[in-house]
């Protein structure tokens, strides 16, 4: 089977495995030279640093909470219902495999702690010392995994409709060309919109750091 035909049945079984798809297809994006898209996939499976801006699917909308000793998770509100949806957001930074494993050890959500600075802000807002976190429901997560299969499979479909198939564990020269010359072309616009650019945002973001519960 052509390595674009093996990608894309990877990638159309019933469960895909997200992290082994991606793999596949940094294997054809490196033997393309096609460097836009290459770093998407690298992106993904080893997670977003700061100074980068996760794509869009990967914002998360949660529950801003807090832990009482008492009384369990309480809900916390800012009054405010643009600042409330603010720090309800989050995009999630997690590399495919961390998903994954988040995925794999929770049942319907996931906590995500906010970084110090904004632990501090809240605690300041609320006049409590409490640790507060997003309480995220986890087909949130499942959401980002669909998305990113999706956008392999279209990837696969443009370079079969230009006729690079691959044969075997190669492609041709001319195949090769055709895909450096026509890389705009092939790379979905939210990369080429995001590759390079840099999060200048003044907005205290949400840490990577998730928990399952």
């Amino acid at each position: 089977m052509a390595l674009v035909e093996d990608l894309q049945a990877a990638a159309l079984q019933t469960k895909p495995d997200v992290a082994n798809v991606l793999q596949r297809a940094l294997v054809v994006a490196t033997k393309l030279n096609l460097q836009k898209f290459k770093s998407w996939i690298q992106l993904e499976l080893d997670g977003y640093p700061n100074g980068v801006e996760p794509p869009l699917y990967r914002m998360l909308q949660g529950q801003l909470s807090y832990w009482n000793p008492f009384h369990g998770t309480q809900g916390a509100s800012i009054g405010d219902p643009q600042m409330d949806s603010e720090v309800s957001k989050v995009r999630m930074r997690e590399s495919i495999t961390r998903i994954q494993h988040l995925l794999d050890a929770s049942k319907n959500q996931i906590k995500i702690i906010p970084p110090p600075l904004l632990q501090q802000q809240l605690m300041r807002y609320f006049e409590l010392e409490v640790e507060f976190y997003l309480i995220v429901a986890t087909h949130q997560l499942k959401g980002i995994m669909g998305a990113v299969i999706t956008e392999i499979i279209q990837w696969t479909l443009k370079l079969e409709a230009d006729g690079i198939l691959g044969e075997g564990m190669r492609f041709s020269d001319a195949e090769k060309s055709r895909a450096v010359k026509n890389e705009d072309k092939l790379t979905p616009t939210f990369i080429l919109n995001f590759i390079g650019r840099m999060d200048h945002s003044q907005i205290q973001q949400y840490s990577p750091g998730a928990s399952q519960r």
